[in-house]
């Protein structure tokens, strides 16, 4: 009996790469509306390496971040893992007080040019997709099970005739990976990327070599709303035209909960 059962949900699961995909931005959608009921933790920290690939220099950064009035604030909580001095605090929190007076006092023009943003937010996202649905030969490598939930895991491989040259476009012909959509929700829940030719970011000229590589996870919280979870870079490249960099970055975001009247502001001395 097992064995038809599966195959019946095997049989509703989509085979189309590019469909899959697709879906992406519809899902994306939904989901930004839900995810800005939710505040939560990020802890950045910059790996800074020697021409050997040895850390020399660790910096941290831990942030609390809250959608307040429409858009994120991120007030800072700890340095290099160590609570900020009672100074540093009060300065942080002194910040956020008048950032969200002044987020109140908006007027509606105000309140309208941020719908209109983040009405373009998920425009460009949309775009996004499109775009990589146009720059890559996408594959269905399979059906693999992550965090117990079923995902496509679709590989993602330049076209060889397409030469965007408008970033952020431009820099997908310089990345291949792969990417796990959830089988039941269509959320991106990891993605999987190497450089593999070099590209330049910004007029500094950051450039990104080869060998570059760039991950990013989403986690599924409170079986409403997928939240970011981790993201790691390791990139060995060039700002401007003498400065080597080589570091590794990693952010990871925790302690989700959903934001109501009743939330607070947590004290330095709680963030673990």
């Amino acid at each position: 009996m097992l064995v038809p059962i599966f195959l019946l949900l095997a049989a509703d699961r989509l085979t189309d790469p590019v469909e899959i995909v697709q879906k992406l931005a519809t899902a994306d959608r939904r989901n930004r509306e839900v995810a800005r009921q939710y505040t939560f933790i990020s802890r950045s920290e910059d790996r800074e390496l020697d021409d050997r690939g040895k850390v020399k220099k660790t910096e941290s950064t831990t942030e609390e971040v809250t959608f307040l009035q429409g858009r994120y604030y991120a007030r800072k909580v700890a340095k290099n893992d160590k609570p900020l001095s009672a100074a540093e605090a009060a300065k942080e929190e002194e910040k956020f007080r008048k950032e969200a007076a002044k987020r109140e006092r908006e007027s509606r023009d105000e309140s309208a040019k941020l719908a209109r943003e983040q009405a373009r937010e998920r425009e460009e996202f949309r775009k996004l997709i499109d775009e990589i649905v146009k720059a890559y030969e996408l594959k269905l490598e399979g059906v693999e099970s992550k965090d117990q939930r079923e995902v496509y895991r679709i590989s993602a491989t330049p076209r060889r005739d397409y030469n965007r040259r408008m970033p952020p476009y431009s820099v997908l012909k310089s990345l291949q990976g792969n990417m796990w959509i959830d089988c039941e929700e269509f959320q991106l829940v990891k993605v999987e990327a190497d450089v593999i030719r070099n590209f330049s970011l910004g007029l500094v000229l950051a450039r990104i070599s080869a060998g570059t590589r760039l991950s990013f996870e989403q986690a599924r919280v409170n079986g409403e709303v997928w939240l970011p979870k981790f993201a790691a870079a390791k990139i060995d490249g060039r700002l401007g035209v003498f400065k080597k960099v080589r570091e590794e970055l990693e952010t990871t975001w925790k302690d989700f909960r959903k934001f109501s009247t009743e939330s607070r502001i947590l004290e330095t001395s709680e963030i673990k």
